[in-house]
């Protein structure tokens, strides 16, 4: 089965250590440190 976007979640990681969740198109801010791709598994694989 292929990833739908509801599957993944991006986050960034700022330069204070804070970590916010972005919106689907949402680009983080400049002062951001990483952006984080997050798939989890799908339950009963």
């Amino acid at each position: 089965r292929r990833p739908q976007a509801f599957d993944s979640r991006i986050f960034a990681a700022g330069a204070a250590g804070d970590v916010v969740s972005l919106a689907r198109g949402q680009r983080p801010r400049a002062r951001s440190q990483a952006v984080v791709l997050w798939r989890p598994r799908a339950l009963g694989k």
